[in-house]
């Protein structure tokens, strides 16, 4: 399963529990903190494609045995989040990195190289 804080956004990975009935909330497992204050965009992979669904997740308490190894949340059907204005390269960390890297490659090193990349392909 994957969450997402907007349609563009990155993905963030986590174990969601299948449900019988309609009317029961899925438990959500993961090892990460995953953001309880807003709405998001609920991906499930399963052998029949089912559509996505907002949801809100809401902590939930495990008792004196958990260390914080992991997270549980109950997801609680919410709107679906709307897409963001913010471009592609603003919602990826690789591609904001990547800009940065050729940047500070290109400020250090004014000579063109065998590995400089055009502003055009960014």
């Amino acid at each position: 399963m994957q969450l997402r804080l907007h349609p563009r956004a990155t993905p963030m990975a986590a174990l969601v529990s299948a449900t019988d009935a309609g009317n029961d909330e899925p438990l959500v497992i993961s090892y990460a903190a995953l953001p309880t204050d807003r709405a998001l965009e609920m991906q499930v992979f399963r052998r029949t494609a089912a559509p996505n669904q907002g949801v809100q997740l809401q902590p939930l308490a495990m008792g004196n045995a958990a260390t914080g190894f992991v997270h549980a949340y109950r997801a609680l059907p919410a709107t679906m989040p709307a897409l963001a204005d913010e471009s592609v390269e603003e919602t990826q960390p690789a591609a904001l990195i990547m800009r940065a890297t050729i940047a500070r490659a290109r400020r250090d090193h004014p000579e063109p190289s065998g590995f400089d990349v055009h502003p055009s392909t960014l």
